[in-house]
């Protein structure tokens, strides 16, 4: 496990780079998608109605900007450890199975070699044509402080998606009039299947995880459209339908947590050893900068973000010195520790202990 922040498009600056390294993380996860916009970007304070505007038809990212984001990142110590989710003006055909399906997936497939080719391990996305709707906002923190929350009570959740919009997205402003209609799980798993079949060989090639989101919320239908992975039984067959390497999960756990009957740590447990967990993801908290974040965190749970992820790594640490065959070495980078030094000090904090003692412990 590796602690990492995500980033906005327009977040991805050295300044929060910098905020990065100081908190304690290695790795960013960028977000290229622009439709978080501004210097301070905030989300848009009309749920219902999207995110944002997409413009970027044919507009594919180049190379050279990703290897120079790339390069960027580790020059504060860091490590790119992913590109989250595809632009909708990208692939809106692809979801949608329109006309310009082909021509989107020769584009997606270019982004991918793109991708590999400046050392970017791996690609998340979310397959899914209503994408992340139906939040709505007010005073339901703590204190009455303003946050979001999805309240099926609030909202018509099959209000149907309109012409000109994918993924919480508008990416046509002058549709046809009308709306997309009712789409069946059979057909959504049917165009899951196409572009995981013609994606993964050339992910293979370029050496690129293609790791899938779960439905946020996870719902079973929204805007009368089918979502695929709303429970944990339907998020594994996406294992079934393309049985590649490079094919797994994006962890979402505070989606994982959301669905009924989840069991979040038997579905950790299998799939980490299987080598199917890519990338797991904290939920986003809305309009909240980095900052903000580690204070609320702080302030929710009186724990630093460090600190807590610290003692998820030692207490993954402790099980596996229950295993004889495992040297230290091997479990405090299996735990996310990048040297030695550092994973005995943090495990002696949490356990009072050295590793080598806790393992001697067990065997009195």
């Amino acid at each position: 496990m590796k602690l990492g922040l995500g980033l906005y498009k327009q977040i991805l600056t050295d300044d929060n780079f910098r905020f990065a390294k100081q908190a304690g993380a290695t790795h960013i996860v960028a977000q290229l998608v622009d439709y978080i916009k501004g210097d301070s970007p905030t989300l848009t304070k009309d749920f219902l109605k999207g995110w944002g505007t997409t413009q970027n038809e044919g507009k594919l990212w180049q190379y050279e900007d990703l290897l120079a984001l790339r390069k960027q990142v580790e020059s504060h110590g860091l490590t790119l450890a992913a590109i989250e989710n595809f632009d909708p003006s990208h692939w809106f055909d692809i979801l949608l199975d329109g006309p310009k399906k082909k021509q989107q997936m020769e584009d997606v497939k270019t982004m991918i070699r793109s991708i590999g080719k400046a050392g970017i391990p791996i690609m998340g996305y979310y397959f899914s044509l209503a994408g992340v709707w139906g939040w709505t906002n007010g005073p339901m923190g703590r204190g009455d402080a303003n946050s979001i929350v999805f309240d099926a009570d609030k909202i018509n959740v099959n209000d149907p998606l309109p012409n000109g919009m994918v993924w919480n997205m508008t990416y046509d402003t002058a549709p046809a009039p009308g709306t997309i209609g009712s789409i069946s799980r059979q057909e959504m798993w049917g165009r899951l299947k196409y572009f995981l079949d013609e994606l993964m060989p050339v992910a293979e090639e370029a050496g690129v995880k293609m790791v899938a989101h779960p439905d946020d919320p996870p719902l079973p239908v929204m805007r009368d459209t089918a979502r695929l992975f709303y429970s944990t039984e339907e998020y594994e067959k996406l294992l079934t339908i393309n049985p590649s390497d490079n094919n797994g999960f994006e962890l979402c756990m505070g989606t994982i947590q959301e669905m009924i009957g989840s069991d979040v740590y038997d579905m950790l447990d299998r799939y980490s050893k299987a080598g199917k967990i890519m990338l797991e993801d904290a939920a986003n908290i809305a309009n909240m900068t980095p900052t903000s974040f580690c204070k609320y965190f702080k302030n929710r749970t009186q724990k630093t973000f460090s600190n807590f992820v610290n003692e998820i790594r030692i207490g993954y640490a402790c099980k596996l010195l229950c295993e004889d065959d495992l040297s230290i070495s091997e479990i405090c980078y299996r735990a996310g520790f990048n040297n030695l030094t550092n994973f005995n000090r943090n495990f002696k904090v949490f356990t009072k202990l050295s590793p080598t003692d806790f393992r001697n412990s067990l065997r009195l």
